[in-house]
């Protein structure tokens, strides 16, 4: 059984290297993409009918789940256990990114 990430690379690919505007689209949203989603997290939540106290608790929240997830339980899940990149374990590096040898793509996680 093919895992959801090797199913979607192979979608992927199929596209890869056919329209140069799809090609820097889907990289520029792999690489900015995290910010206007934190903005509209904060905006939902600074406009939303909720109390100060209720709002405090989930920014204090997601502070914390992002502190944990991030440098607790990734880096626990990266010492047990690694696992190449799809496009990496099946060289389709070259047909859509100049040779890259680590496991992550754009950005440092």
């Amino acid at each position: 059984m093919v895992s959801f990430d090797v199913k979607l690379l192979y979608f992927f690919k199929d596209f890869a290297g056919k329209s140069e505007i799809f090609d820097k689209g889907i990289i520029f949203l792999a690489n900015y993409l995290q910010y206007p989603l934190v903005a509209l997290f904060l905006v939902a939540v600074y406009f939303g009918f909720i109390s100060k106290s209720e709002k405090n608790r989930i920014l204090w929240s997601a502070l914390f789940s992002v502190t944990i997830a991030r440098l607790g339980v990734t880096e626990l899940i990266r010492f047990f256990y690694y696992r190449p990149r799809p496009f990496l374990a099946y060289n389709f590096v070259t047909d859509f990114l100049p040779l890259m040898n680590s496991a992550r793509l754009f950005r440092n996680h």
